[in-house]
């Protein structure tokens, strides 16, 4: 049997603000085609545990590995990231889709997915905007893609921030509460493509509120409790059968 492709490995991160550690000697890896949900209570570290897998914090300790490519988290006397690679196109591997969109709003939705493929990935404009069509097209957007994102409802706005993450032809997605922001109708229709995008063999790591929908979409949930995992297990063993009481309370709560 083959062995899996693992996209993504973390080792022993760890995050500080001052005095208070966030993340405490986080390990995981993420395998290709895996869907890995993040839950736990507010505060427990989740967001900035996607924030440092996409350098936009930097951990005190730590190793990364992407496809194959390690980024050591060690930093100089001025707290910067010490990485030999581009961190950009080590960005641009792992695009997170935020809870508030973050278009530009000077854009239209179709430039807005095309300019990173061109500026980061050195695309030219017609390659870049025929993908970008193909991708607004795969999230229901064809016939907006020219509206502005002022134009477009919260939903709507959160399919063409999607959109924009899969224009790197990433190795992992993260999703970052994308539903958070959203009015409850328009929840589905973002919890919808976020499914295809599972169906169809994307490795994602996605932190979310939405239970049922972490329970069905899944193949692995991990609970961060206080900065550390605990629990990590199949959708049916953590929601079913919590083996800490930290989680069967936190779930209890929720569901």
């Amino acid at each position: 049997m083959t062995a899996p492709i693992s996209r993504l490995s973390v080792e022993n991160l760890t995050k500080s603000y001052g005095q208070l550690t966030v993340l405490k000697d986080i390990s995981l890896s993420a395998e290709q085609g895996q869907v890995i949900s993040i839950i736990g209570s507010s505060g427990s570290g989740k967001s900035t545990f996607l924030r440092c897998l996409n350098l936009l914090e930097v951990p005190e300790k730590g190793v990364m590995h992407i496809d194959g490519q390690k980024v050591d988290f060690q930093t100089n006397h001025e707290g910067q990231l010490k990485v030999t690679k581009d961190v950009q196109k080590l960005r641009s591997a792992l695009p997170m889709v935020f809870q508030g969109f973050n278009l530009w709003q000077h854009l239209t939705v179709l430039e807005n997915v095309a300019i990173a493929p061109i500026h980061v990935l050195g695309r030219n404009k017609q390659a870049a905007n025929e993908r970008a069509e193909e991708l607004l097209m795969r999230v229901g957007l064809g016939e907006r893609m020219h509206y502005y994102p002022h134009q477009l409802s919260g939903g709507q706005q959160q399919r063409a921030a999607i959109a924009r993450a899969l224009a790197m032809d990433p190795s992992l997605l993260l999703f970052d509460e994308p539903t958070s922001a959203l009015d409850p109708e328009l929840v589905g229709e973002v919890l919808q493509v976020i499914e295809e995008l599972a169906d169809q063999g994307n490795t994602m790591i996605l932190v979310t509120h939405e239970m049922g929908f972490a329970r069905r979409v899944s193949n692995r949930v991990i609970f961060l409790d206080q900065g550390r995992i605990a629990e990590d297990g199949e959708p049916e063993e953590v929601f079913g059968s919590p083996k800490t009481e930290r989680a069967a309370q936190f779930l209890a709560s929720v569901i």
